[in-house]
């Protein structure tokens, strides 16, 4: 669309340079490239008095949104970034979940914030809550703490028997015991599934809370799904997690107090 508007002004004459500039921004694709919906999310926010804690679902939440988001906003407020696909953050307290129409949260994190959202705008919904998580299925008595930052509080594994080819959804349940001071770090979770020998069979490594947003106190959920391979033998396969860093040249995993660098969690059945 932007180089059909172009074209039209270079070769046909129908549209001055003034016309352009008031055809080309109402574009939709024009407007999703450069997230008029975070434009519209921080005006609106502009627009409160008040500074309740913000979380906002994106798909870039590492880096460009935030980027884009912070050059629109007028008055600094604490904003949280979430991956819309895999992760959610609860602040202490209230705080508003803000979904842009364009990165909205996935129906499987849609379920902790509930139906009836509070407020709304061309291009956002927002939920004020100030619920927590639901309780994993599996809920550790004692957290456990990795590389003095986080602990584990719960997980789930769902399902927990299954057959070559099908999918695993593996929750995992943290909170925050170590302010990072706004500093975003290249760090992932990983969750792999293993053979009887220890060896990798399948997984997958992301981080939907970015870093930037942890202060001591919050909890955060995220999940990661991935599909057991179709060559698959029957039998009994351990899930391990852990943490590490993405941007070391060799793998630096996030110690336990134990010093071990990653925890088995429920096995799951291959049938």
């Amino acid at each position: 669309m932007v180089t059909g508007v172009m074209a039209v002004i270079a070769f046909s004459g129908v549209l001055s340079i003034r016309d352009y500039w008031a055809v080309w921004p109402v574009q939709p694709d024009v407007r999703a490239v450069y997230r008029s919906d975070l434009a519209d999310v921080a005006h609106w926010l502009d627009a409160r008095a008040d500074d309740t804690p913000v979380v906002i679902a994106s798909a870039n939440p590492h880096d460009l949104d935030p980027y884009i988001f912070d050059f629109e906003l007028r008055r600094p407020r604490p904003v949280k970034w979430v991956d819309r696909a895999y992760g959610i953050i609860f602040p202490p307290g209230r705080a508003l979940y803000i979904s842009p129409t364009s990165t909205p949260f996935a129906p499987e994190l849609q379920r902790f914030l509930g139906d009836a959202p509070t407020a709304s705008g061309d291009s956002f919904i927002v939920y004020e809550s100030d619920a927590l998580p639901l309780a994993p299925e599996v809920a550790l008595t004692v957290p456990v703490r990795f590389g003095s930052r986080l602990d584990l509080t719960g997980y789930q594994i769902e399902p927990s028997a299954l057959k070559p080819g099908e999918w695993v959804r593996v929750w995992t349940h943290w909170r925050t015991v170590d302010d990072t001071h706004g500093e975003q770090w290249p760090a992932a979770v990983f969750a792999h599934m293993l053979d009887a020998q220890g060896q990798y069979v399948a997984g997958r490594d992301l981080l939907a809370v970015p870093t930037a947003g942890w202060r001591t106190g919050d909890v955060w959920v995220q999940f990661q799904n991935f599909q057991v391979p179709a060559s698959t033998p029957p039998g009994t396969y351990p899930i391990e997690i852990g943490l590490y860093d993405r941007a070391a040249q060799s793998v630096q995993r996030w110690r336990l107090p134990d010093g071990s660098d990653r925890l088995l969690l429920s096995p799951v059945e291959i049938k």
